[in-house]
């Protein structure tokens, strides 16, 4: 039934406390097929095991092997398993923190050079270059108008997802920045990095 709860709810619980000695299933069995089955992290969802089951550290090495970030033993004061359940929380939101941070360096890079992006992450604030020469170019789809009224909202999506997809690798492969896109235009740049053979890119 736990394992139910977890796979049809998007909004997973902050932390899980699990004991061990459960009916049908034991809470190493739980807590193994929450990591396996459902794969979900310990970063993603903290469980804390508790148990009278001795001797003790069997116990603790058969919880951490099957998953469980904790393991706290029967009996146990109240304040020592809210440390516990807080210190879960603060490693769950430190790791939540990285996954945005990650997330967001990721669109920087998407919009922006690379060494534009690593000034701006070790805490410049105004960047402004100059460049003697570079080379822009535009694209444009001759009839986009037409094209675009003539297919469904969708085919147009697909077309253009293909044709820009294409360019990125060419892009790519020439060492070339795309600048933007908009509608069916599709504007790069070159030289900016410092080499001179950007028009030939």
């Amino acid at each position: 039934a736990a394992l139910s709860y977890f796979s049809n709810n998007s909004r997973l619980p902050d932390v899980v406390l699990l004991d061990v000695m459960m009916p049908g299933m034991t809470g190493y069995e739980v807590c193994s097929q929450i990591r396996t089955q459902l794969q979900l992290p310990p970063s993603t969802m903290p469980i804390i095991m508790l148990s009278a089951k001795d001797p003790v550290p069997n116990s603790i090495i058969e919880g951490l092997k099957n998953g469980c970030n904790d393991y706290i033993p029967k009996p146990f004061e109240s304040s020592v398993l809210q440390a516990r359940v807080n210190a879960a929380l603060q490693l769950k939101r430190l790791h939540e923190v990285e996954v945005q941070n990650a997330q967001h360096v990721k669109l920087l890079h998407e919009i922006m050079p690379a060494h534009i992006v690593q000034r701006l992450i070790s805490g410049e604030s105004c960047i402004a270059e100059s460049h003697q020469c570079v080379t822009i170019l535009f694209s444009d789809i001759v009839g986009w108008t037409n094209i675009a009224e003539s297919v469904s909202t969708s085919s147009v999506i697909r077309l253009l997802n293909e044709l820009f997809s294409a360019f990125d690798a060419l892009l790519d492969k020439h060492g070339v920045y795309k600048v933007e896109t908009i509608g069916d235009a599709y504007m790069v740049a070159a030289g900016h990095d410092g080499c001179t053979d950007h028009a030939k890119r």
